[in-house]
């Protein structure tokens, strides 16, 4: 498309930034024009934890997009300029700046990236100083604060997802003991099967990281205004000199409620199409704000992932720029580091099959990730989720004391192109010593779980 066109964003996150900047590399002429209601330029949250945890050096550091690469790039980006009403009839937004004075800004195309809403826990004492939502580039500064200013030794944190664990982690990096309060058995529940949770959670442990499970918090018990006990409804008494809360996020949908676009009572997100749009033409979704679904079941869902943001605001560009590409949904593909452990995860793991109604079955292999004459060779604890009435693959998760990104990214991969077993063993790996072992564990499992469904 080569019309000139004015399209405005709400939020700068990673939505909204991957609109305008990607945009921008197809399309010269239109006015692109961002409202962000922070005070920080576009920063990476995913890095905020090793911020905390000391190895990134400073907190800048995860500014990835500053003022002026997008005035080089021609994009008005206003920052602490927080839309505050959507008029889709006038095709308007109202916005306030920094010095209070209330405008309006005209679009033809309206993109809505407001993100979302870190939850807290609404008990007795929740007011207390010294607890926080590991959500912000504020919240971790404040965090930052408090741990020098207090002279933590003793932190709780509650919750069972990535960003608990990754709290968790830069939290006993720094000296802190730990103490991690989740309702299941284990963490990591809808990312990683228990046997595979246990070992990323005994790594922890090993670093004096302390899992309470079947926990849930009653109140929090203060001192001058400072949080120093958390009380559980089990009974435990934990002294504290810090809580983090990080126990899920909700979509921040006020704005588009109030103006009419259509919020689905199912997963909380904005409703939107396969390219993004909602219901109310030319005001489009992307990110945490928007929803989703899983790629697999084709159930609707939320996915609060910056992958998931970044995909979602790429199919928004590919149609604006006259291109019929939709939105293929996620998988949720990801990944955590628990100190020395890496752990990556694609596609739905064998319980969560199982509860969808799947046949599934999990096939578990462990390879070296180099040839045993090798130095610096380790294992890689690899396990695939098959669909035994179909053949295809529909999960993975794998473990190792080397990077597993690639291999997980590779298996998303041959989800979302429904590949079977049979001919997953046919692919084509990359080997050398210094990279990989002789047979790559991918193949190797596709192969084994030919053998046990009898596909031969």
């Amino acid at each position: 498309m080569n019309e000139k066109r004015k399209i405005v964003i709400i939020g700068g996150g990673s939505g909204g930034s991957t609109v305008a900047s990607f945009l921008r590399k197809f399309d010269r002429k239109s006015e692109i024009v961002i409202f962000e209601a922070g005070r920080w330029p576009t920063y990476s949250p995913c890095g905020l934890p090793y911020a905390l945890a000391k190895i990134v050096k400073d907190y800048k550091n995860l500014i990835e997009l500053t003022p002026a690469y997008y005035e080089k790039l021609k994009i008005k980006y206003h920052l602490e300029t927080p839309v505050i009403e959507i008029k889709p009839k006038s095709k308007t937004v109202v916005y306030k700046t920094k010095d209070g004075n209330v405008n309006e800004e005209d679009y033809d195309v309206l993109v809505i990236a407001t993100g979302s809403i870190g939850r807290r826990l609404n008990v007795e004492g929740s007011d207390l100083k010294g607890i926080f939502l590991a959500t912000t580039f504020d919240y971790f500064l404040e965090m930052e604060e408090h741990i020098v200013s207090r002279n933590v030794k003793k932190a709780a944190v509650v919750g069972a997802g990535f960003i608990a664990t990754e709290v968790a982690e830069a939290l006993a990096e720094r000296g802190i003991k730990v103490y991690v309060l989740h309702r299941g058995e284990t963490i990591l529940r809808k990312q990683f099967d228990p046997d595979f949770a246990k070992t990323i959670m005994s790594y922890m442990e090993k670093h004096g990281v302390v899992f309470m499970p079947r926990r849930h918090v009653h109140k929090y018990v203060g001192e001058n205004g400072y949080v120093r006990k958390v009380i559980t409804e089990e009974g435990d008494e934990i002294e504290v000199d810090m809580v983090v809360e990080a126990i899920g996020a909700t979509p921040n949908v006020g704005l588009a409620r109030r103006a009419g676009i259509e919020i689905s009572e199912q997963t909380g997100g904005i409703k939107v199409d396969e390219h993004m749009e909602t219901n109310i033409k030319g005001i489009y979704a992307v990110g945490d704000v928007a929803e989703s679904y899983n790629a697999i079941t084709g159930k609707k869902e939320m996915s609060m992932l910056a992958t998931t943001a970044f995909r979602q605001a790429r199919t928004l560009v590919y149609h604006l720029m006259g291109k019929d590409v939709k939105y293929p949904g996620h998988l949720n593909t990801s990944g955590v580091k628990a100190f020395e452990l890496y752990a990556g995860t694609t596609g739905l793991i064998n319980v969560i099959a199982r509860r969808e109604g799947f046949n599934s079955v999990a096939i578990p292999m462990t390879l070296p990730s180099n040839p045993h004459y090798f130095p610096g060779a380790t294992e890689i604890k690899f396990k695939l989720i098959v669909d035994k009435d179909s053949g295809r693959i529909i999960g993975a998760e794998a473990l190792s004391e080397r990077n597993v990104a690639d291999l997980i990214t590779a298996v998303s991969f041959l989800i979302m192109n429904k590949v079977n077993v049979l001919d997953a063993t046919l692919m084509d790996w990359c080997y050398t010593p210094p990279l990989s072992y002789d047979w790559n564990v991918i193949v190797e499992s596709a192969f084994q779980a030919v053998k046990r469904l009898k596909l031969v």
